[in-house]
């Protein structure tokens, strides 16, 4: 997915958690979402087959510190799923702890406090979510943290990137809370999205 493009990076990461919320509405059973700086090695095996069973069908992986990793998500639809998505939307606008969003900028902190607090998601193994692990044999590997040097681009997008960096706004820490304003904002790119790709709604 490459359009809209936004210039608040925010938005952007904030928007696969409507695009889920879409996709489980639309009845498919399985919907995933993958962030732009993982590769998915061409040996990987179906994950709907290949991960293990669990109670919440909502498939989160854990990150160094041992807290949940929003970069790779995977959710059989379910009434369960369902609800875990809809409870890290609700909860953008209300206040998450300073200990859940240490070190973060976006919506990851939203995702801990949920874990944490609301509901337990399914942890699936590192391999589908390879945030720390140079050595791994991953199925997908996720160029965050200590990984982010390997991260490799084309010329294009390198160049790319470093235009959009110069017009988007720079980002900060994840605040307490995201504003109503912030919200609406967020909608309006959901319905531009969708609109630009039926099949993800």
């Amino acid at each position: 997915m490459t359009k809209p493009f936004v210039t608040d990076p925010a938005i952007a990461a904030w928007l696969k958690v409507p695009l889920l919320a879409a996709g489980l509405d639309s009845g498919r059973d399985w919907v995933g979402y993958i962030d732009a700086d993982c590769v998915v090695r061409t040996k990987a095996p179906d994950f709907r087959t290949d991960l293990p069973d669990g109670s919440s069908d909502l498939y989160l992986a854990e990150g160094r510190s041992g807290r949940v990793n929003s970069g790779v998500i995977f959710a059989r639809n379910s009434q369960s799923s369902r609800g875990y998505i809809a409870t890290v939307l609700d909860s953008m606008t209300r206040p998450i702890s300073s200990e859940d969003r240490a070190g973060l900028k976006y919506e990851n902190g939203n995702f801990i406090f949920v874990d944490r607090t609301v509901a337990k998601a399914d942890r699936m193994p590192l391999t589908w979510n390879n945030t720390f692990e140079p050595e791994l044999d991953d199925h997908i590997r996720h160029f965050t943290g200590d990984l982010r040097s390997g991260y490799r681009r084309s010329a294009f997008d390198t160049y790319l990137g470093k235009a959009q960096k110069l017009l988007a706004r720079k980002p900060g820490p994840q605040p307490e809370r995201r504003s109503d304003e912030f919200a609406a904002a967020l909608a309006d790119v959901t319905r531009r999205v969708i609109t630009l790709y039926p099949t993800l709604g």
